[in-house]
């Protein structure tokens, strides 16, 4: 019964109609509806036979899990959003679209993987169309991350048995 409910829906479904899904998970994910949004951000992922909302879906799938704690998951996401997520320009330009790496560095950053975290963050500084205020924000966490570095080498305690 519920695959041919999906089915018909996989048919019949409107881009419109998808939208209103993806905002309605979004809604979910904003009140701290988690599971819930990441219902509807699943279903909306069998439903986008034209691959439109797919990057936002892994996006919100990601930041859903991330909330949760369940980081793992999260990095599974925004992987696929990472490899999968592209835009065209005007000219026939395919550019990588770098907020599933800003936010791969973030969840990095918030399991205490520093290296994989910077190298995240120079990623998105490397790309010519990266927004001034994201490559603000990428300076800033670089930055953070080389002061946490230098602080847990320089003032690790130093045990002594003797």
């Amino acid at each position: 019964m519920i695959v041919m409910y999906l089915f018909l829906a996989y048919i019949y479904y409107d881009t419109q109609d998808l939208h209103k899904m993806m905002d309605e998970a979004q809604n979910y994910a904003d009140k701290g509806y988690y599971d819930k949004a990441i219902r509807y951000f699943y279903f909306a992922l069998i439903l986008d036979y034209k691959k439109t909302t797919k990057p936002y879906a892994y996006l919100g799938l990601a930041k859903c899990y991330a909330m949760m704690g369940r980081f793992n998951k999260s990095e599974e996401f925004l992987l696929k959003l990472k490899r999968d997520s592209f835009w065209l320009l005007q000219d026939g330009t395919e550019i990588r679209d770098m907020r599933g790496t800003y936010t791969l560095a973030q969840v990095y950053l918030k399991e205490r993987k520093f290296v994989e975290s910077k190298n995240c963050f120079e990623d998105v500084l490397r790309d010519k169309y990266t927004p001034d205020d994201y490559k603000m924000k990428c300076k800033y966490f670089i930055k953070l991350i080389d002061e946490i570095n230098y602080f847990e080498i320089e003032f690790r305690p130093k045990f002594s048995y003797e």
